[in-house]
């Protein structure tokens, strides 16, 4: 073990290790699932088994894979058969679940280049509803009535970016912007990983930190915003009868899972890296603690700019209702409440105040809702840019995690340890692309959701089991002493 030791690399210092730790922790899921979770389980209400799960699921889980991974210098896959031979297949489902999670998150990166490189228009592509002209007739034009049943950034969203069929069942062909978007980021990421931790270890400078420089600068941005107040009265509102329902309980369990990422094996990996003498505890506490507090600092950024938004609708809904209510013959206008709510808002029936609307979660919440906002922002191609180019680096950081399980377990190998890295990542970056494939048809956003609500959350739940009783009951207390 101890010459196995000496050949193995090790992080250029511990900034590169953590750094790498929380590059991979804090992604995607903490600025689009973890808002979403508060807004439909009662508020600030929600952080109360949030952290408690954080503590029974979070620490303890991310601890035991770092010190798996630093104690035995390998990756999932010959670390579990090294504690047992049965615990094998722990390492192998981990690098099932990270072929299919690299998959879609790649599919997002490419969503975020896509968006990137559009914002720079003016006007903002997705601001607008696109204008079809006639062939035979060029002075006649009409606004697509697609996008006029939708909101321009629905439609864009759909219709530009993904294309989308209208079931999964009709498969639709893949669509060549998606495609474009897809390998751009698997050569950005090949790039990145060439040289190993060598290479990802200094790009961690830049993509683990820059998130926090984009959250804390839309932060003061949403607060000078007027009526920001109101979002984040929702947000600190508490429902503690919300805590009496048992599915509060399973989402907070669920989003340690997708936020920590506990279960792909990723903190193995990293950790393997690390000298085996370095005091675990800390770096798990503080991945878990900066997880934490990064999905409230997130929370609170949509929570302040979209109460914003709602409140600029609501004041605008309110001067409409004043003037004549009963012009409202419809169930809608625009983006007001019914009828019936304007007639009861105007005759003081109700408390004047707004309220944010069901935002959701994943893709929806980021390129569709934020960027709706985000156009109304002075200079908003620089902030759109901003906000896309976050997303780019949070999603590349988790990706750098998830490849790297697969590289390291492949070359802990025998058979693949004499290939060079370079060749491994190149034919793993190309097995991975061909399985976005799938995610980026024009059917593949039904895919993805089904990966990531469904198969993923499953799949990690039943590998961090698995993980507890193997350490609890092969005598791996004392290996892992």
């Amino acid at each position: 073990m101890k010459q196995e030791d000496q050949k193995r690399e090790k992080w250029d210092n511990k900034v590169q290790a953590f750094l790498s730790l929380i590059g991979f922790a804090v992604g995607v899921a903490n600025f689009w699932r973890f808002p979403y979770m508060c807004q439909k389980n009662g508020g600030g209400t929600f952080l109360i088994p949030y952290a408690v799960m954080t503590l029974i699921i979070g620490f303890p889980l991310t601890y035991i894979e770092l010190l798996v991974g630093q104690k035995f210098q390998k990756g999932p896959l010959l670390a579990w058969g090294a504690i047992s031979p049965y615990a094998r297949g722990i390492g192998i489902a981990s690098c099932i679940c990270c072929c299919i999670g690299a998959s879609y998150y790649a599919a997002v990166l490419g969503y975020s280049i896509f968006y990137f490189s559009n914002s720079f228009r003016s006007p903002l592509p997705w601001s607008q509803c696109p204008i079809i002209r006639n062939e035979s007739n060029f002075t006649h034009a009409k606004v697509d009535p697609e996008c006029s049943i939708a909101q321009p950034a629905v439609y864009y969203f759909y219709k530009e970016t993904l294309d989308a069929t209208h079931s999964i069942n009709d498969g639709g062909g893949i669509y060549w912007k998606a495609i474009i978007c897809l390998a751009a980021g698997w050569i950005i990421l090949y790039f990145c990983l060439m040289q190993g931790i060598k290479s990802s270890g200094k790009v961690v400078y830049v993509t683990a930190t820059l998130p926090y420089v984009f959250l804390i600068a839309f932060l003061v941005r949403g607060m000078t915003l007027p009526g920001h107040e109101n979002g984040l009265a929702e947000l600190i509102r508490p429902n503690i009868t919300a805590l009496r329902n048992p599915y509060v309980w399973k989402d907070a369990a669920a989003q340690i899972f997708y936020s920590l990422g506990g279960g792909f094996g990723a903190y193995i990996a990293l950790g393997s890296y690390n000298p085996p003498q370095m005091k675990t505890a800390r770096y798990a506490v503080s991945v878990v603690l900066i997880n934490a507090l990064t999905s409230l600092l997130a929370a609170t950024v949509v929570f302040s700019i979209l109460g914003s938004s709602a409140t600029q609708i609501f004041n605008q809904c309110l001067k409409t209702a004043s003037v004549n209510p009963a012009t409202f013959n419809g169930t809608e206008y625009g983006s007001c409440s019914m009828r019936k709510i304007l007639l009861s808002v105007s005759e003081n029936k109700i408390p004047a105040t707004p309220k944010i609307l069901p935002f959701g979660q994943g893709p929806g919440l980021a390129f569709i809702a934020f960027s709706t906002v985000l156009q109304q922002f002075h200079g908003a191609q620089v902030w759109s840019a901003l906000f896309f180019f976050m997303l780019f680096t949070m999603g590349i950081d988790s990706l750098f995690g998830i490849i790297e399980v697969v590289s390291t377990s492949i070359r802990d190998t025998r058979f693949f340890s004499r290939w060079p890295r370079q060749i491994v990542l190149a034919l793993l970056c190309s097995l991975f692309f061909a399985i976005g494939l799938i995610v980026v048809q024009r059917s593949g956003g039904y895919y993805l959701e089904i990966a990531d609500n469904h198969f993923i959350a499953l799949a990690l739940l039943v590998i961090a089991m698995s993980e507890c009783i193997v350490v609890a009951f092969h005598d791996s207390y004392h290996r892992l002493a």
